[in-house]
């Protein structure tokens, strides 16, 4: 697959799963539908990015991890100080989830540190 193919399907994958959360911390009556539509559209991506395997780096691998865990984890942040409540239990307070990110961005460095 084409870089910039590569690079529109990353960035679809991006703009639904901040859909999903917007969702999640402040949409009271959602229709099905668009959680469903958002969900196949993550999952088609993922699968069209794999099929044909791409010769991606490490580097550039390690990169797209680590831009996902900081742009959603600011989503996070973002919609959590702007008064928005997730309804699954996503909260900055959890342990878990700061552990989540830490070895997140832990692996992602590691592996832009071994690619290099």
């Amino acid at each position: 697959m084409k870089k910039n193919a590569g690079q529109i399907l990353e960035l679809v994958y991006l703009l639904c799963f901040a859909g999903l959360l917007y969702i999640d911390f402040f949409a009271h009556s959602t229709p099905q539908w668009v959680i469903t539509t958002l969900f196949a559209v993550i999952v088609a991506s993922i699968l069209l990015s794999y099929i044909p395997k791409r010769d991606e780096s490490a580097k550039r691998t390690g990169i797209f991890s680590l831009v996902t865990t900081l742009f959603l984890f600011s989503l996070v942040v973002i919609f959590d100080l702007a008064g928005g409540v997730s309804k699954v239990g996503i909260a900055l307070g959890h342990p878990i989830i700061w552990a989540l990110v830490g070895i997140s961005i832990w692996m992602s460095v590691r592996r832009i540190r071994n690619a290099a």
